[in-house]
């Protein structure tokens, strides 16, 4: 069970963070675990969660109670440097991407997180999102991961 001062939410953020950064191909990508102050020619930034939290009636008068909770983790995986034509960049992003989409399909379940019963890629977007500026293109991709995870609050 994770930390009674934190929630599978956190904790699977942290479990996607070190599961990226263990991953051979993915050795010379920048994951961060928000936003980096300063984003590198190939980036994870493992972003925010949205979602809703079900919880079920008390198990007795100031018992635990069970939750359901059902949400979508963010995943920006960019590529993209000053002089890159917008071909580059896409074609730097599609191998981080399929990395990225490997080990989520290598791990549904995340291990460390024992709250989470299954953690799938919902949906992506690109990496045919582009923006162009300045002599440079950056193509991303955003890979939603729906988590459900069921814990008990208030348990010891």
């Amino acid at each position: 069970m994770t930390s009674p001062h934190t929630s599978p939410r956190i904790e699977t953020k942290r479990e996607l963070y070190r599961l990226f950064n263990e991953v051979p191909t993915l050795v010379d990508v920048q994951i961060s675990y928000g936003r980096p102050p300063d984003i590198e020619d190939k980036h994870i930034v493992i972003g925010p969660v949205t979602g809703s939290v079900e919880i079920s009636a008390m198990t007795g008068p100031g018992g635990p109670r069970q939750r359901d909770d059902l949400f979508e983790v963010a995943i920006l995986v960019g590529a993209g440097q000053l002089g890159d034509t917008l071909e580059e960049a896409e074609n730097k992003v599609a191998p981080i991407l399929s990395a990225v989409e490997a080990t989520l399909a290598d791990y549904p379940t995340l291990p460390q997180v024992p709250e989470v019963l299954s953690a799938t890629v919902s949906r992506i977007d690109g990496p045919d999102l582009a923006h162009i500026g300045d002599a440079q293109a950056l193509a991303y991709a955003i890979v939603t991961v729906e988590v459900l995870a069921r814990y008990t609050f208030g348990a010891p």
